[in-house]
């Protein structure tokens, strides 16, 4: 028969319509948008006496092969490249956290030496520790909406990741670590050296602690 050569598998004629592939996406999507034209084009080569139906059409098994097999490797860089994605957000997520770590360690000694040397905010060591407790606050926002982003992003398929992302965010949220920057630029004036001791002591430990669930997100990928 005429069509003994064709599969058995019908494509729609609404699906033949002619398809762009300019629009700005990867590489790799392009190369899949790529393979789509070209299998409506070979499709719509096909003899038309594979025509099954006034709207259907069946394309030749050996091109649709061929270009599926095309396809599926194009997904499957696209899902490589989104991995690789993923596990450098992450990266950049931890880093920014032991960054994070190393100043508020620096931060510690320097606010015991203020104590020690009973200066106040006032002084411009004061004013130096006062505005650095900012712009770590700062940080600590703009990284936890960050960690959000990863969160949600890995949540499809990548339940460890998201698991570890959301112990992250649950040390952010639950020990108050935006907050404790924000009240400790109060303890720059605070007499009672032990306490402010053991608040920054506190809050070092907190941060350290978020680096280390970053680390496990970054291992579970």
């Amino acid at each position: 028969m005429i069509i003994a050569w064709m599969v058995l598998t019908v494509i729609p004629l609404a699906a033949l319509a002619p398809t762009r592939c300019d629009d700005p996406l990867t590489a790799v999507q392009d190369a899949t948008c790529a393979i789509s034209a070209e299998l409506r084009t070979q499709v719509v080569s096909a003899p038309t006496a594979g025509v099954l139906a006034p709207d259907r059409v069946v394309a030749p098994s050996g091109a649709v092969g061929s270009a599926f097999d095309r396809l599926e490797e194009a997904q499957q860089r696209l899902e490589q490249d989104r991995m690789e994605q993923l596990a450098t957000g992450v990266e950049e997520a931890r880093a920014r956290a032991a960054d994070l770590a190393s100043e508020q360690r620096e931060m510690e000694a320097d606010m015991d030496r203020l104590a020690e040397a009973r200066a106040g905010p006032g002084t411009e060591a004061g004013r130096r520790l006062f505005e650095l407790k900012e712009t770590m606050q700062e940080e600590i926002a703009d990284l936890e909406r960050e960690i959000h982003r990863l969160r949600d992003e890995a949540r499809a398929d990548q339940r460890e990741v998201s698991d570890r992302l959301d112990d992250a965010l649950r040390t952010i949220e639950d020990d108050k670590l935006k907050e404790r920057f924000r009240y400790s630029r109060g303890l720059i004036s605070i007499q009672d050296r032990e306490f402010m001791r053991e608040f920054e002591a506190e809050t070092t430990r907190v941060v350290e602690e978020l680096q280390e669930e970053l680390q496990r997100a970054m291992d579970a990928i």
